[in-house]
């Protein structure tokens, strides 16, 4: 957990670093409320993120107004520090606040480039967070790229679905909004306007405000995830 003691922010032993102090008086710290935005695409880049408390979704934006890949990013984690290191001027993708309350350190580039300077320990766990988020990438461009949102989801839900309501279940309330995005690379109001066209079209359900499926709609999302493979002659 990172915490504030004495007007001093520091991280302790789960992350096994701290903010030394030599750069504490440059770090700040905001609270933030779920839905609003941290940063947009090409916006300069002015901090070094670390989220304190709460979660933030990273996300690319696309013309069609569907979001790229997202990355659901909690406590401890770090944004944006790929580009601090590198010398970029500007963001090339956007952040927004996924839960309420969430709190976000911030740390100046050449603060946060001082730190890795001075703390090997530091600097190699930072080098082996890039190497986990590029291993990411490499996975999502492989499973999920070139795929449409609603494709992404239909497929998703019904993965997930499909064994559970094999094992004799009439209906199975399906995983949230929220961890679905997480789960395909999506905005959660992207994924929100999908399970809307789902639910228009009768393969789901929406019943207070959870969603759900039965066997003879999960039938239907079959059918319809089959059909759109013909069409495109897979």
């Amino acid at each position: 957990m990172v915490y504030v003691t004495n007007n001093q922010i520091n991280i302790d032993d789960t992350f096994g670093y701290r903010i030394p102090n030599s750069i504490i008086d440059e770090v700040s710290i905001k609270r933030y409320r779920k839905g609003e935005t941290l940063f947009t695409t090409g916006d300069p880049v002015e901090y070094l993120y670390i989220i304190q408390s709460g979660m933030v979704q990273i996300f690319e934006e696309k013309p069609s107004g569907d979001t790229g890949r997202v990355v659901i990013l909690q406590e401890g984690e770090l944004i944006g520090e790929m580009e601090v290191i590198s010398s970029y001027k500007k963001l090339i993708y956007s952040a927004e606040i996924a839960k309420d309350d969430t709190e976000i350190i911030r740390i100046p580039p050449q603060a946060f480039n001082k730190w890795l300077e001075m703390d090997q320990e530091f600097c190699l766990k930072v080098v082996r967070m890039l190497s986990d988020k590029m291993y990411e990438t490499a996975f999502w461009l492989n499973q999920y790229s070139g795929k449409d949102s609603l494709t992404t989801v239909m497929n998703y839900i019904y993965e997930t679905s499909r064994r559970p309501l094999e094992k004799q279940k009439v209906f199975r309330n399906i995983d949230t909004r929220l961890k679905i995005a997480e789960s395909c690379r999506l905005s959660e109001r992207t994924v929100n306007r999908r399970v809307s066209e789902l639910a228009d079209k009768g393969v789901i359900s929406i019943h207070c405000g959870k969603i759900q499926i039965t066997r003879k709609q999960l039938q239907k999302l079959k059918e319809m995830i089959e059909n759109e493979k013909g069409n495109i002659g897979l």
